[in-house]
């Protein structure tokens, strides 16, 4: 409440007088008519139901954390399976991060063939100059259609396991291990890591040049139909959903196929950065079907609230 003017309103009676009035007190009268107003207030608002205050805008509504459904989600998916899986989600427009046994190491498979590519497109930057046409050939080779040839001359090229150490180390991915000679396949991976790699890709970092970010996302945005399986299967409608991807399979006698999802789903009011990694599949059948139940239940928690 504004106070009243001091200009206006100090004015008092001669000393020694009492005040003359003419039976009101305009102050008294103006504080009385306060009072009444308040105290009406409060019983209206003592009388209505909860129901009756509603938000005023969209922004007023709030989607509790989806983390703890997110992850019982997940639990409940592989209970009694033998699949071994790790999830790391990162949403962009909360920056809320969502973790199912993400540490856990495994093979990467074809999943390296991003990090790759990122250590192939910042040599380029730091040498200060353009692709070259075979490394540009390579490189749509190695993520279009997973070419395990190209990715061994483009990983030789860089140096091999050495190099991509210190790549892993520039990038803060402190918990992969690149594999021994030219077995790229057997590199050590956590979810956590594939996450912050793609991180790099699709956010302004020291990593990577704008023009390298654009470059890699629109290969992974563009794999062939018969490998876009995977985290693209979250939105049952992908027409007005981008989804940048890299899959990975690989069988060996221990711990069976290897089946892993890696990438970026925006669109329908989501944004997302996902990898979904799985050891211990009877069949590769098997492994991109939990990969994509698992790429459902993302998309179903993250769920965005409605616009009032």
């Amino acid at each position: 409440m504004s106070s009243i003017s001091d200009s206006t309103r100090k004015v008092g009676p001669p000393a020694g007088r009492r005040p003359f009035t003419l039976g009101f007190d305009p102050c008294r009268l103006r504080n009385l008519t306060r009072s009444i107003i308040v105290a009406t207030v409060a019983v209206v608002l003592a009388l209505s139901p909860p129901s009756s205050v509603v938000p005023t805008s969209a922004a007023a509504v709030v989607k509790p954390d989806p983390a703890p459904t997110l992850q019982a989600d997940i639990r409940s998916y592989l209970a009694g399976r033998s699949v071994s899986a790790s999830v790391r989600v990162r949403d962009l427009q909360t920056g809320r991060r969502y973790t199912y046994r993400s540490r856990v190491h495994h093979d990467s498979a074809s999943i390296v063939k991003v990090a790759i590519m990122a250590a192939v497109l910042r040599r380029q930057s730091q040498q200060g100059r353009y692709l070259t046409d075979r490394e540009n050939r390579l490189l749509h080779k190695m993520i279009q259609r997973s070419d395990n040839a190209a990715t061994s001359k483009l990983w030789k090229s860089l140096g091999r396991g050495p190099a991509m150490a210190r790549f892993y180390a520039t990038a803060g991915m402190r918990h992969s291990t690149p594999g021994p000679g030219r077995y790229w396949g057997l590199t050590q991976i956590t979810a956590a890591d594939e996450v912050v790699l793609l991180r790099h890709l699709t956010r302004k970092t020291k990593l990577l040049t704008k023009a390298g970010r654009e470059y890699a996302r629109s290969l992974m945005a563009t794999v062939k139909p018969s490998q876009a399986w995977g985290i693209s299967a979250g939105p049952a409608d992908t027409t007005s959903v981008t989804v940048e991807l890299k899959n990975g399979w690989l069988q060996r006698s221990q711990h069976r196929w290897r089946i892993h999802s890696i990438g970026h789903v925006s669109g329908e009011g989501r944004n997302y950065l996902v990898a979904i990694l799985t050891t211990n599949n009877r069949t590769q059948a098997e492994g991109i079907a939990t990969v994509e139940a698992i790429s459902r239940l993302i998309w179903q928690d993250l769920d965005p609230p409605p616009q009032e």
